[in-house]
């Protein structure tokens, strides 16, 4: 699709998302029809800021277009979702998170490779100081439809994809893990019904390995 293709229903998907995370508790922060530049100028500031060390997890949400090569379409261009999303959130890039959830959910991208990892630093009761070492990747969760897939939106109503996604956060009950509510939106989704034959599949890969929940 063109790079200033018009994605039918986004303001709909964007006000659902701000709407749930901030019911939450989180801050959320929109950046619409953002260039390359600004992308990785968002990212950078990220890993740089000072405010992200005292997060206790991050989320970000991407609304474009993209293919199955792993590129988003941005304002201007397209982007690696690899190299300028998934590499910045790395444990060694951004230490910051490190060992902090970061949930990334979007439409597009799929690699496989294997891990490097990464020495942290953390303060210590005993010597004031200990170090461990990570994946690089892990604590990262990516939720997405598959690569496959294409997104059935509506002007009214937003995505399926978003739509379900935030109903089912509204939903959720205390005590209920994320990877419970993904399951329940994978379902939503991949039983909805369409026009004609139409059908989506959400896909899930997840390095988190505890629990985490977004209401307590």
């Amino acid at each position: 699709p063109s790079l200033r293709d018009i994605r039918v229903g986004t303001k709909r998907d964007v006000a659902a998302i701000k709407e749930t995370f901030e019911k939450l508790g989180w801050t959320v922060v929109i950046i619409n029809d953002p260039t390359c530049s600004e992308v990785r100028d968002t990212m950078e500031e990220i890993r740089e800021s000072k405010e992200t060390r005292e997060l206790t997890a991050l989320a970000i949400f991407i609304l474009s277009h993209g293919d199955n090569n792993g590129k988003i379409y941005a304002y201007d261009f397209y982007y690696d979702f690899k190299k300028e999303i998934l590499n910045c959130l790395t444990a060694s890039e951004c230490p910051n998170l490190a060992g902090k959830p970061k949930l990334i959910f979007t439409q597009v991208c799929k690699e496989k490779t294997t891990h490097s990892s990464a020495l942290i630093k953390f303060e210590s009761d005993d010597d004031g100081y200990s170090t461990y070492r990570i994946p690089d990747f892990s604590d990262v969760l990516i939720y997405q439809l598959a690569s496959y897939n294409n997104c059935i939106c509506n002007l009214k109503t937003g995505s399926w994809f978003i739509q379900a996604l935030c109903n089912r956060i509204k939903q959720c009950e205390v005590g209920e893990s994320i990877l419970q509510t993904l399951m329940k939106v994978s379902h939503d989704i991949e039983t909805r019904h369409n026009w004609g034959f139409s059908k989506q599949q959400p896909f899930l890969q997840s390095t988190i390995d505890r629990d985490l929940y977004l209401k307590n």
